[in-house]
């Protein structure tokens, strides 16, 4: 039984009903760590997400963008004995580690709309969110209790 486990860009999302105790999204630059979590019966999920929002075409259904994986993770809470009603989230990332002028390219702040919109329609609140700026982070979700505590080299550690 490992109780850490490691949710990399686009990889379907973790989903844990306390077998394991620790998930975790490490290097979230541009990218953002969606931790989403059923508060009465600790049953919590993970996904790393790359890019804000799917393209309209049926090949590119991939778990990078934030709508697709987003309805994945809260398909896969349910179907694990969450109750939509009582989902939580938490996000961190969406860096802008590199100077552009181009807004398409603000990737960072892109990602963190498209969570943020997408959470909003689910009616899920976020509770808690470390996003933005120019560094990267690590985020680590504890299912027994719901905390996440985000790692950087550039800021303090702290916990959401």
């Amino acid at each position: 039984m490992n109780s850490d486990i490691n949710v990399g860009i686009g990889e379907d999302s973790i989903v844990s009903n306390g077998e394991n105790k620790l998930l975790k999204a490490t290097g979230l630059g541009s990218c953002v760590g969606v931790f989403i979590y059923d508060k009465e019966r600790k049953i919590g999920g993970l996904a790393h997400i790359l890019l804000p929002r799917s393209p309209n075409h049926k090949d590119k259904k991939s778990l990078k963008y934030a709508d697709v994986a987003l309805n994945d993770l809260i398909n896969d809470l349910i179907n694990k004995g969450a109750r939509k009603d009582n989902l939580v989230a938490k996000i961190v990332g969406g860096a802008q580690l590199y100077f552009v002028e181009n807004d398409t390219l603000k990737i960072g702040e892109r990602n963190i709309e498209s969570v943020e919109n997408i959470l909003k329609e689910m009616q899920i609140p976020i509770l808690g969110k470390d996003v933005g700026g120019n560094y990267g982070r690590t985020m680590e979700a504890y299912i027994s209790d719901g905390r996440v505590r985000v790692i950087s080299f550039k800021v303090k550690e702290k916990w959401i």
